[in-house]
């Protein structure tokens, strides 16, 4: 029984370990910003379509932000990805539009320098520019429980999972 047990902790470690390598292996690697805040840890994710936005609470700590990466997982063709930063009082600060064909990173460099005030609150929004018909045409927002990350970084799941973080990189201007 102890060999069963200590067999099925060893695949289960392993298994985790593949997932968080390959959560890790697959970030923008050639990003030519320093990063800002992120939380880049992966279990499940939450889906989103035109009708059910998903968002997550972040606060830069530099004054200048460059771009944005996402852990996005795609079924299907669910339409186009729809990304902003938004401020406290709800003010679209950026908006990306996108094709999203596979799922993993999402990579979304700014125009131009996004000006911010560090240690004040921001939030990211990600929603389709369609409604998803049926579960084999979805968006999902991957993220994992993290809750000794930013407790005040909430999402719109932390009133029924409060230790929860969606996946997502702000990156710095140098």
């Amino acid at each position: 029984m102890k060999t069963g047990a200590a067999r099925s902790w060893t695949l289960l470690l392993v298994c985790l370990g593949a997932v968080l390598a390959l959560a890790v292996r697959g970030q923008p690697a050639d990003v030519p910003w320093p990063v800002d805040v992120a939380q880049t840890q992966v279990g499940y994710g939450f889906r989103f379509d035109q009708s059910v936005p998903r968002w997550q609470a972040f606060y830069p700590v530099h004054d200048s932000l460059r771009a944005l990466a996402l852990h996005v997982g795609v079924v299907g063709d669910p339409g186009k990805l729809i990304a902003e930063i938004r401020d406290a009082e709800n003010a679209v600060l950026v908006r990306f539009v996108r094709a999203v064909r596979a799922s993993g990173w999402v990579y979304l460099p700014f125009d131009a320098p996004l000006r911010v005030h560090p240690g004040r609150p921001y939030r990211i929004y990600v929603y389709a520019d369609r409604p998803s018909p049926n579960p084999k045409q979805r968006f999902f927002w991957s993220g994992a429980f993290v809750p000794d990350f930013c407790p005040p970084c909430t999402t719109d799941v932390s009133g029924g999972r409060p230790g929860f973080r969606y996946a997502f990189v702000v990156y710095a201007s140098r």
